[in-house]
């Protein structure tokens, strides 16, 4: 994990393959929903959805969409002398890209998902009081931290 964690681009690309497989094997093909990954969502068309999550209803003239971003903490996000944290910045950024979701995408729920370690004194999930899960134990990847999961909903 640590060498992933200071490697060009962190771990995120694990995270979203592993997020991918997951919802496949819970919403599967025939149950009605589509999983993708690096979908073009956005009027910018150099940019892509990490994982859209979508379904037709056939009772009504409606398609639920569900477009996630996800962000994993690297070690270039930690000051390491404060313990502070990057990871809730790039989360904010990820949400304000929702403002291009193109048309034919709405409407939609958005949901950033960041992941990163827990301090003890101030990193990014420190200061989260609500829409976050510890989810592991202290990990050598994660300066000793605890792991934790965030993430914010946006209507679209």
């Amino acid at each position: 994990m640590e060498l992933c964690a200071i490697s060009n681009g962190g771990w995120e690309t694990w995270l979203q393959v592993e997020l991918w497989l997951l919802l496949r094997q819970h919403y599967p093909p025939s149950s009605g929903w589509t999983i993708s990954r690096e979908k073009r969502v956005y009027t910018d068309q150099l940019q892509r959805c990490d994982i859209l999550v979508s379904r037709t209803n056939p009772t009504q003239a409606s398609h639920e969409k569900h477009i996630i971003e996800l962000k994993a903490e690297v070690s270039s996000d930690i000051d390491h002398q404060s313990g502070r944290s990057a990871l809730r910045a790039r989360v904010g950024r990820e949400v304000d890209k929702f403002h291009g979701v193109a048309g034919g995408w709405r409407p939609a729920t958005g949901w950033v998902v960041g992941v990163g370690g827990i301090a003890p004194a101030g990193n990014a999930l420190a200061n989260v009081q609500e829409n976050w899960v510890r989810v592991g134990t202290p990990l050598e990847g994660f300066w000793g931290q605890e792991v934790g999961v965030f993430w914010t909903k946006v209507g679209l």
